[in-house]
């Protein structure tokens, strides 16, 4: 039997990051979450931040999704022990955040934005 360990990155992102296995992610988020804010149905998006790429710094979340309640979510598998990670961390939540607006919109357009990290 061979057995995957989810703390790989690519088996993360298969397991918990793929929509045929959306299921696994919505009972991890909701596992991690407060019973007066589960999630029933999430949509998985493009992890790339592409938009940094541009601009010499591109990010690539493992998962980042967004909940029927327009909640969005960077969840990330460290296993690596990094001294910076706090401040990656913050940069990938911020990114998540500041990108879900264009330039000209309203800033009341931005939703919650939980980043979820397993260390």
């Amino acid at each position: 039997m061979c057995r995957l360990n989810p703390k790989v990155d690519f088996v993360f992102k298969k397991l918990f990051g793929s929509e045929e296995n959306k299921d696994i992610l919505i009972s991890f988020i909701n596992s991690v979450l407060s019973e007066e804010n589960q999630v029933k149905d999430i949509k998985i998006k493009n992890p790339y931040n592409l938009s940094s790429y541009i601009k010499g710094k591109m990010s690539i979340l493992d998962i980042k999704a967004v909940d029927e309640k327009g909640v969005w979510y960077d969840i990330e598998m460290q296993i690596a022990e990094q001294s910076f990670y706090d401040k990656r961390a913050l940069y990938y939540w911020a990114k998540v955040y500041s990108d879900q607006i264009e330039s000209g919109e309203d800033y009341f357009e931005l939703r919650k934005t939980i980043s979820i990290n397993i260390l």
